[in-house]
């Protein structure tokens, strides 16, 4: 899954990816540090690891 530029909210080591209205916010914790500075991020991409595959 991807988000885009302004649909996503960076802070620290979390995401905040949108829901739907009336939800409850979703934050996801980044396994490490950004390597630049949180303004220049133009997408996050979402990957999940199955039985040591990976899956887009």
């Amino acid at each position: 899954m991807r988000w885009y530029h302004g649909t996503f909210i960076l802070d620290a080591r979390r995401v905040r990816v949108p829901t739907a209205r009336g939800t409850r916010p979703f934050w996801l914790r980044l396994a490490r540090h950004l390597s630049y500075p949180a303004d220049r991020v133009r997408s996050v991409t979402l990957l999940a690891r199955v039985a040591g595959c990976s899956l887009m």
